[in-house]
């Protein structure tokens, strides 16, 4: 609950979130959980500095396929930083020349993913579907 005060802050950070559409269609636990998180991201959503965008299936084989990743970008001089999950631990990676290669993945991915009203009407309709099967 901490961590989703810092996006009210006045100068929280700006939040846009790429998801691979099997992300939402598959059940982690039981599909009413799947249904209650997969409209959390709505609600998410509807705050002014968070955006969410789904990559459909549609789109193929993309640049991220390798695995998820998140791009801190913080105000020069600072170094931007990519975190890069692992089964025991998170990796932070602050090499400038590596971090500018994961923009340019995220800068794919985003151009490949849903725009925002068809992001919402998608995971909308998952979660409908998970509805169905619960």
């Amino acid at each position: 609950m901490a961590r989703r005060g810092v996006l009210d802050a006045p100068n929280g950070p700006l939040l846009t979130a790429v998801i691979d559409e099997p992300a939402l269609r598959k059940a982690v636990g039981s599909h009413a959980v799947m249904a209650e998180q997969v409209r959390f991201l709505v609600g998410m959503a509807a705050h002014y500095k968070v955006t969410v965008l789904v990559l459909p299936d549609e789109a193929g084989a993309h640049p991220a396929a390798d695995g998820a990743f998140t791009l801190f970008d913080f105000p020069r001089p600072e170094p931007g930083i990519v975190s890069i999950p692992t089964v025991v631990e998170a990796l932070y990676v602050e090499d400038p020349a590596y971090f500018d290669r994961h923009t340019l993945v995220f800068d794919a991915v985003q151009n490949l993913a849903l725009d925002p009203q068809g992001s919402l009407d998608l995971i909308g309709s998952i979660a409908a579907e998970h509805d169905k099967k619960a």
